[in-house]
């Protein structure tokens, strides 16, 4: 069964669950319902799908290796960047610091078979979004940001 998800009138959305797949689809979920407020459809909505997952994935995956998983909080919430009106997606975790943005790009000339192992997710998340900014501190762990432009809309 999936929680519903608490929303604020605002366009905010914030959401706080252990960090595994099963809480994958409830992240997910808050993103769809940011998507039908802004409202955010097509290929816009379809790149932040996946740099959610690939970035909910990392963290579910790598931040807490060898030890019992903590809590991962996604605030999902519209905006005017500097590419105008926009989504961010925010995560936050007390994992294990990392910034994924120090991951070089793959090869992606190269035949997946001789391609090293891990770094496509990054790219994803990279080539779907259009800012990215990576903070880490003791007192807030590691905060993960992804910002997608709406061109079609107008800032309010």
């Amino acid at each position: 069964m999936i929680a519903a998800v608490a929303q604020p009138p605002s366009s905010r959305i914030e959401i706080t669950r252990p960090a595994r797949m099963s809480s994958l689809p409830d992240f997910m979920q808050a993103l769809e319902q940011m998507c039908r407020q802004v409202p955010v459809a097509g290929e816009a909505r379809d790149d932040l799908r996946v740099a959610l997952e690939e970035a909910c994935s990392n963290v579910i995956n790598h931040a807490f290796a060898g030890r019992e998983a903590g809590d991962l909080t996604l605030v999902v919430e519209e905006q005017v960047a500097s590419g105008g009106p926009a989504v961010a997606l925010v995560l936050q975790d007390r994992g294990m610091a990392f910034n994924p943005l120090t991951v070089p790009a793959p090869d992606v000339a190269v035949e997946a078979q001789d391609r090293a192992i891990g770094g496509l997710g990054v790219h994803l998340i990279r080539q779907m979004t259009d800012e990215q900014s990576y903070v880490h501190s003791d007192a807030g762990g590691n905060r993960f940001t992804l910002v997608k432009y709406l061109p079609g809309l107008r800032a309010a």
